[in-house]
């Protein structure tokens, strides 16, 4: 009996919802060759967790599931992505909001007496900024540029 099923072109019709229904489905699969054709409505359930597709709850949690999955899929892709830009020397993230000179300016006002929110204000910028440039811009650095213009 074995060898009977070697040649035989066989069907699966399935169905996710109790809302449909498989008699568009085997019609479809006999036309198209399928000698026999198996099926009937599809639930999972696992008892285990007492979660399955059989209930509003369960579709819930499962649907949950998969959008987690999906959203961990892109932050993996982007994270790839953004790795691949910074190995090929493109910048990663928002423009900059100011040039070299600029950032080496606004520190140095400060330590002319001038403060921070000030230099923000000059350049157009928020103080934030201003004071993360402070940290990363030591201050002599920045009050040689402003003395060779």
């Amino acid at each position: 009996m074995q060898q009977g099923f070697d040649h035989m072109k066989l069907g699966y019709v399935r169905v996710s919802t109790s809302e449909q229904d498989t008699r568009a489905q085997r019609p479809a699969l006999l036309a198209a060759g399928r000698e026999r054709v198996f099926g009937k409505a599809a639930s999972f359930q696992s008892p285990a967790q007492c979660v399955g597709t059989s209930t509003s709850a369960g579709r819930m949690l499962m649907l949950g599931t998969f959008s987690e999955f999906e959203r961990s899929m892109l932050r993996e892709r982007t994270q790839a992505g953004r790795k691949a830009a910074r190995a090929a020397g493109r910048h990663v993230g928002c423009p900059r909001a100011l040039k070299d000179i600029q950032e080496r300016e606004s520190v140095a006002k400060p330590s002319a007496g001038a403060a921070a929110a000030d230099a923000a204000r000059l350049v157009g910028v928020n103080r934030s900024t201003i004071s993360r440039l402070q940290s990363r811009i030591p201050r002599n650095e920045a009050d040689e540029t402003s003395l060779r213009r």
